[in-house]
């Protein structure tokens, strides 16, 4: 072999057209590059024949555009056989039609009164074919019949057409065409674009944005979702490429959804400000108040009055579990009310158990204090006025204790505290409960107005009740019901009826063989004088063992008695 040898490109025909069909993306490739053969051709109206035989599908596309002059351009690979403008502007690969011996046994074309029938392996093959000087095709354009082509190609025919610039008919009957262009699309830098405007009042809840479909060429090449579109796009093909070689793709396609998306925005932004300088700001921000500030908060910059309440959350129901906790936007915000201070704004603070809970607390209870759900833009009137305490610079003060009791449940432990008040503060702001508890340092605190029942919810800024990884709700019951219970025996100081609740919360009286039977409660000191324990006994067996001379009639009639006296 010499040392110096020159090589180039060279192509194995026949292996290139075998292979070619592996190239083509799917089935539908043959509909979608017959339908952009007639829209080229100056088409109006595209009719698509079909009948089944053997679960096999005949398809004849019908067009009235300006037909076949040269039949050896349409099977010459890479030679487009259109005119000089057509072939720049929309960068015609010429290779389009080959799709078509790639899904069929068989292909018949025919136009301007000469025929061209194929064997699409004798066609593979390289083979001649001879172009017959009749035609049972009599009107203007095109026919082109395909045999044997696939069930999906039938099926695929609706969506295909659903942005085509060209009416086309199956079987006699009109298809939709949604995304087709129409007078509601705007010339755009990128192409045609229509916007849903409704789209914008929704809920944005979750920050999804808007979902939209591009075409290229009247062919959907991305979508967003499958379901629905907030706006369309339909691509200059002057500007944007197709992947060859069926354009099913777009070249660069992150660069295209990019330049897509400025254009969408800047529409978007320019509507934004025409109905703000239509409805006011008051008006906007019921109506599209949920789109900005889930898509664009840069738009707060242009309200100078107010907040819109989808910015803001106030507490409905504090919990240290977030699944649990409930906090709603209820209202949009003034400036003035925010500047005079009678509203409060707050970042969230960090709460974990102990962690934050007074500063929560004081939050909901303010009454119109809300907490910032997103940060505001850079610069925005609202900034300054937006507070940041440490946790610690919150304060609780009992005013006048009663009295105290420890509870230890499933999972908490904490002193319940009976007082007249509690002050919760701020600096110089500060608010008075007295008919709603709290918690604070391992205490649920009690005022004299406070239901049990508000204690006992009190249980949910004390701990998360988790348990293998699931949240205990029957735990958490069990440890509110006990705070509740609590907070009654030391609001009444009756033994029996603390006793007697008890046992009907517990469920003792369907126990099994206790209908009947009297039992002495005794509580046990211990050495630091606490209760320490506490002893059931049934009363016969105390009697028996004590042998005193006292039948259990006697001990009936005497419970009686004592139940008479305490019922007068």
């Amino acid at each position: 072999m010499s040392k110096n040898q020159n090589v180039a490109i060279k192509i194995n025909e026949s292996a290139l057209i075998k292979n070619l069909k592996f190239a083509f993306s799917n089935a539908f490739t043959v509909m979608a590059e017959l339908l952009q053969n007639c829209r080229r051709a100056g088409a109006t109206k595209i009719d698509i024949l079909s009948s089944v035989v053997d679960e096999k599908v005949v398809l004849t596309i019908i067009d009235n555009g300006t037909g076949v002059d040269d039949f050896q351009k349409m099977l010459t690979i890479a030679e487009s056989g259109w005119d000089e403008k057509i072939a720049r502007e929309e960068h015609a690969f010429g290779m389009g039609f080959l799709s078509a011996l790639f899904s069929a046994s068989r292909v018949i074309v025919q136009s301007n009164g000469r025929t061209l029938d194929m064997d699409t392996e004798h066609m593979i093959s390289m083979k001649d074919v001879q172009i017959l000087p009749i035609s049972s095709f009599a009107g203007p354009g095109t026919s082109v019949t395909l045999f044997d082509v696939d069930m999906n190609v039938l099926n695929s025919i609706r969506n295909l057409v659903k942005g085509f610039p060209v009416p086309v008919f199956l079987d006699g009957k009109e298809l939709d065409r949604p995304y087709a262009v129409s007078d509601k699309f705007s010339d755009t830098e990128v192409g045609k674009f229509y916007v849903n405007k409704d789209v914008l009042k929704q809920e944005h809840k979750f920050g999804m944005g808007m979902y939209g479909s591009y075409f290229l060429q009247g062919l959907k090449v991305y979508s967003d979702s499958s379901l629905s579109y907030d706006y369309i796009v339909h691509l200059d093909s002057t500007k944007f490429f197709g992947r060859m070689p069926d354009r099913d793709k777009l070249v660069n396609e992150q660069e295209v959804k990019t330049a897509v998306r400025e254009v969408l925005y800047a529409m978007i932004g320019e509507f934004l400000e025409s109905r703000l300088a239509a409805l006011g700001e008051q008006g906007f921000c019921d109506e599209y108040g949920s789109y900005i500030i889930n898509n664009c908060r840069e738009f707060l910059l242009k309200l100078n009055t107010l907040l819109p309440k989808e910015i803001v959350k106030q507490i409905d129901s504090l919990a240290v579990n977030s699944d649990i906790m409930q906090m709603s936007s209820v209202k949009t915000l003034t400036r003035a009310d925010i500047e005079s201070g009678e509203t409060l704004l707050f970042s969230e603070p960090d709460f974990y158990e102990d962690e934050g809970s007074v500063a929560m607390q004081f939050i909901q209870h303010f009454g119109n204090a809300f907490i910032l759900s997103y940060n505001l833009p850079e610069c925005h009137w609202a900034s300054s006025y937006v507070l940041e305490p440490e946790n610690d610079e919150f304060k609780y003060e009992i005013i006048n204790e009663h009295r105290r009791a420890g509870y230890s449940g499933e999972y908490i432990g904490v002193d319940v505290v009976l007082c007249e008040k509690v002050v919760l503060s701020l600096g110089e702001r500060s608010i008075e409960l007295t008919d709603e508890a709290i918690y604070a340092d391992g205490m649920i605190i009690v005022p004299d107005f406070a239901s049990e029942f508000n204690a006992g919810d009190t249980v949910d800024v004390v701990n998360q009740f988790f348990a293998n990884d699931a949240y205990d709700e029957y735990g958490r019951d069990r440890d509110s019901i006990g705070v509740r219970r609590t907070v009654v025996n030391l609001r009444t100081q009756d033994f029996g009826k603390a006793i007697r609740d008890a046992v009907c919360t517990e469920g003792v009286d369907s126990i099994g063989g206790v209908e009947g039977k009297r039992y002495m409660v005794s509580f046990l000191k211990g050495k630091n004088n606490s209760t320490s324990d506490v002893v059931v006994v049934e009363f016969g067996e105390l009697l028996a063992n004590l042998k005193l001379d006292v039948s259990e009639k006697d001990i009936e009639k005497a419970v009686k008695a004592i139940a008479k006296k305490k019922s007068k």
